[in-house]
């Protein structure tokens, strides 16, 4: 493996620790349930804790990922929006977890939907660079070829009912 493809390979598990959590945190909210707010505490933990190794190999990726200068600024704005909402969440994790048998308070949802969106913003942005921008990705197929999917020798194809649609249309 290529040093900045591991921070991929491990960033979904605080991605989904911590957009879960709130999502149980209102479960336990509107139930008045210990069980969804418990666990809500256990995946906020959960996913700062697996926050600490993406963030580390996400130095790496920034620090040694081939990348264009048409995505570069992405390179700044990608991290800025993950760490903080790992920040929001860090906080959100310590007032949760001295009260994880209690649901959560109404003013801690208000946090925990900004850290959510932010988390969702820098995933989007990541995957922005990779699959947009080709971060780490060493292109191998013909630029002119307009988004339709085609392998190496697969140039001879007969056309689809979608390419005809397309010619039909120019």
């Amino acid at each position: 493996m290529k040093p900045w493809e591991f921070h991929p390979a491990v960033v979904h598990f605080p991605l989904a620790f911590l957009l879960s959590s709130p999502v149980l945190d209102v479960a336990g909210l509107r139930n008045r349930s210990e069980s969804p707010t418990r666990s809500a505490a256990g995946l906020y933990l959960a996913g700062v804790v697996s926050a600490i190794p993406a963030i580390a190999f996400g130095i790496v990726a920034w620090l040694t990922v081939p990348h264009s200068k048409a995505v570069h600024v992405l390179m700044y704005w990608h991290p800025a929006f993950a760490i903080f909402s790992v920040f929001l969440f860090t906080l959100l994790t310590l007032m949760r977890w001295r009260n994880r048998a209690n649901a959560a308070q109404r003013f801690q949802l208000v946090p925990s939907v900004v850290a959510s969106i932010t988390l969702i913003v820098a995933g989007y942005l990541g995957g922005h660079l990779v699959y947009r921008g080709g971060a780490g990705i060493k292109a191998d197929h013909d630029s002119r070829n307009d988004g339709n999917h085609t392998s190496p020798g697969q140039e001879d194809r007969p056309p689809s009912a979608e390419d005809a649609l397309k010619e039909k249309q120019r």
